[in-house]
């Protein structure tokens, strides 16, 4: 639901922000996207609070549904005005790719730490899975920043 939401919220802000406030905005939504997932992993302390739980996975897609309506914007502002629509669906089958390949991964993580009854597992391969997506994620928002089109002001 989160990532239902989360566009329309970030076409929202991204209208409010104005230029000037555009690379703060999307910095903001960069931040509160990892707090979700610090967040979320942490839920996970809590045995029995569904709640907890389903409203931090809600805040993830959230804030991944915000930072990505800033980003296609970047994209329109880098992008030749008739290559937009083949670049955005690049964009969109990397993205569904990572996804997939993530998915995987975190399931080949999550099987070296099996617990005692079937289809459940330890929490220690559930930190050290998605663990390794949030360093990924955090890697990869700290390089946006160093972009020369983001420095300058163009992104």
């Amino acid at each position: 639901m989160g990532l239902v939401v989360g566009p329309a919220a970030g076409a929202l802000f991204f209208k409010r922000c104005g230029c000037l406030g555009e690379k703060k905005a999307f910095l903001w939504c960069c931040i509160f996207n990892q707090l979700s997932w610090f967040f979320w992993m942490g839920a996970s302390r809590f045995n029995d609070a569904i709640l907890v739980f389903s409203f931090s996975g809600f805040a993830v897609g959230f804030f991944n549904g915000c930072g990505y309506v800033f980003m296609g914007n970047a994209v329109r502002n880098l992008a030749p005005m008739d290559k937009n629509a083949s670049v955005i669906g690049v964009i969109n089958m990397l993205l569904y790719i990572g996804v997939i390949i993530f998915q995987w991964g975190t399931g080949v993580v999550l099987d070296f730490f099996p617990a005692f009854s079937a289809g459940c597992y330890r929490e220690e391969g559930f930190l050290i899975g998605f663990g390794v997506i949030m360093l990924i994620q955090g890697w990869t928002f700290h390089l946006i920043t160093k972009a020369e089109s983001f420095r300058r002001g163009t992104a």
